[in-house]
């Protein structure tokens, strides 16, 4: 009986054992080859995924390290990828760029072509990464009243979150932004994250940001019975109307060069015909975009209209205004307003209009979705450092490539760095070497620096799929969500 104890005590280990070398494998092999889970340290891509260490609120991203062994990457995927100057050190960009293509940042979009002698063309985002990456600016989710950004022309009245145009048919009223849109800073962020940390989005708007010109509008409406009704964006010289006539029942959205007037010239008819749902009475869910370069209207949930067009030659010149005008009666509600990314051309808050980047064969070209301050493409370069150290007994002359990158005498990111009578430096495979100041082979800030401005096919690591942390309680706000 006792030697049948034993026996079976002993399978039982065995079996045990057996089951958790099963289990580490398999989770060596999801951490290796499938899916593994990353926590993001630097806010980068914020406010799509956060790392904020004033808020405390670090994202844990799922990756799926398995797809791109099937098909290649897609432009405006979210990659996850080995710093190519620091490569202990992995970094979540969006793809923007491959190689081969010339990427111009222009006025806020991206613009790609394959040499110098052909027509650049926009960028477009797919829509589930439009409504990933929009920014909403006003109201904001704090209970901003409308007036605080609204103005009032004619016979309108502005109640809580509901505007009332109550004029003639004949007389025209209407209501317009009066701050001008530009790229704030903490546009897009949970009012949670930013008034709990002592930031203000109603300041970050009087800051001398970039002018947008790429937004959406979107409203409840409630036509009268003779309503004409006119929603427009005016960005720099071209204006976009959707025009509505509820007498006729028909939706016309129109695309042009407006004149000092602001009445559209050599005007473009991009839609005209009858929308059931905009009827006299009827609350209508309504989206007029302009995004890329791209008109598109959605009403009720359905697409009416998508129209591209082209504005290679304008530059934003002017503050873009939207405003809703209206002939009757009408009534809207639920107005909110989103704003895309305004990709900077250097990630620095300068005068630069544009820049391109050349991307090379077999490398991609990545940017942060928190493009005012974001370590990516744009502004990687390398540092080749040379000190003096001796080998055998004799003195040689070490030389080491590394990730040139300014962050100040006290973020132990700086590199090189200077700390008392030694130098640091980290080469691009994260080895540290101290090196006596007097060792340093030229003046410490003259050191040969070089752009680096794409990312190795062969450094890419994955494609981010879902923030899965953190949730409530444990956060003040539900991060859970796709990444698009």
């Amino acid at each position: 009986m006792s030697a049948r104890i034993g026996s079976s005590w002993a399978r039982s280990i065995l079996e045990n054992l057996e089951a958790l070398a099963i289990a580490v494998v398999m989770a060596l092999v999801l951490k290796y080859f499938l899916i593994e889970a990353y926590k993001i340290p630097t806010g980068s891509m914020q406010p799509t995924i956060m790392g904020d260490s004033t808020t405390g609120v670090f994202d844990r991203v799922l990756v799926n390290k398995l797809v791109y062994f099937f098909r290649e990457p897609r432009r405006f995927e979210v990659i996850v990828f080995k710093n190519p100057l620091y490569q202990r050190q992995n970094y979540i960009k969006r793809l923007v760029a491959f190689g081969g293509e010339r990427l111009t940042i222009r006025n806020g979009d991206l613009w790609v072509s394959r040499n110098p002698q052909e027509e650049a063309s926009v960028q477009r985002k797919p829509d589930s990464v439009w409504r990933s990456v929009r920014k909403r600016i006003w109201p904001l989710e704090n209970g901003q009243s409308l007036r605080q950004f609204l103005e009032i022309e004619g016979d309108a009245q502005i109640q809580g979150d509901e505007i009332r145009f109550s004029g003639q048919e004949s007389r025209h009223c209407q209501v317009r932004n009066t701050r001008p849109i530009v790229d704030g800073y903490y546009d897009g962020y949970h009012p949670l994250l930013v008034n709990g940390s002592g930031r203000s989005h109603a300041t970050d708007h009087h800051g001398d940001g970039n002018a947008v010109g790429d937004i959406e509008i979107s409203a409840v409406l409630t036509p009268g019975a003779n309503a004409g009704i006119v929603v427009a964006i005016a960005e720099s010289d071209r204006v976009h109307e959707l025009r509505i006539d509820s007498r006729q029942e028909t939706s016309i959205v129109a695309t042009g060069l407006r004149d000092p007037n602001a009445r559209i010239q050599n005007e473009r008819i991009v839609f005209k015909g009858e929308s059931p749902s905009l009827r006299p009475g009827k609350k209508t869910r309504f989206s007029f975009r302009n995004v890329d370069d791209e008109l598109v209207l959605v009403v009720d949930g359905e697409e009416i209209v998508r129209h591209q067009y082209l504005s290679a030659g304008v530059d934003l010149r002017f503050e873009t205004l939207f405003s809703i005008a209206v002939e009757g009666e009408a009534r809207v509600e639920n107005l909110r307003v989103y704003r895309d990314i305004h990709y900077l051309p250097t990630g620095e808050r300068q005068n630069l209009q544009q820049a391109t980047y050349v991307v090379p064969e077999g490398h991609l070209f990545a940017l942060g979705d928190n493009t005012q301050n974001s370590s990516d493409s744009r502004a990687w370069e390398t540092v080749t450092f040379r000190w003096k150290e001796m080998k055998d007994g004799k003195e040689i002359v070490r030389e080491e490539v590394g990730n040139h990158y300014k962050g100040g005498a006290l973020n132990p990111d700086t590199n090189p760095r200077a700390v008392r009578d030694t130098t640091l430096f980290r080469n691009i495979f994260g080895q540290l070497h101290t090196i006596p100041g007097d060792r340093v082979l030229g003046h410490f800030a003259n050191q040969e620096i070089a752009s680096y401005n794409s990312l190795p096919g062969e450094m890419l690591l994955g494609k981010a799929l879902a923030v899965f942390w953190p949730l409530r309680p444990f956060s003040p706000v539900w991060r859970l969500k796709w990444v698009r």
